[in-house]
């Protein structure tokens, strides 16, 4: 087998985003950036989902839970956001 094949490249890449979260949101997902409050992050692994109305079932292999930096609507307030 060669040495390239036993590298996890997957959970590198998970671990790159996870290290440096806040500058891959800055350099790639800029508008998303603007209006999430720098803080802690939270993240989960493996989160399953499914469309309403759909019958198949995704899998998400990283997902970042934070706040909004701002109120969306005086009646609605949400702060937590998913990333």
């Amino acid at each position: 087998m060669a040495q390239w094949e036993s590298i996890d490249h997957d959970g590198l890449f998970k671990e790159l985003i996870e290290t440096f979260f806040w500058e891959f949101l800055n350099l790639f997902l800029l508008q998303v950036f603007d209006y999430v409050e720098r803080g802690p992050v939270t993240f989960l692994f493996q989160e399953v989902y499914s469309s309403i109305g759909a019958e198949e079932r995704r899998i998400i292999d990283l997902l970042g839970a934070g706040s909004l930096a701002l109120t969306i609507s005086p009646l609605l307030n949400v702060k937590s956001c998913w990333i």
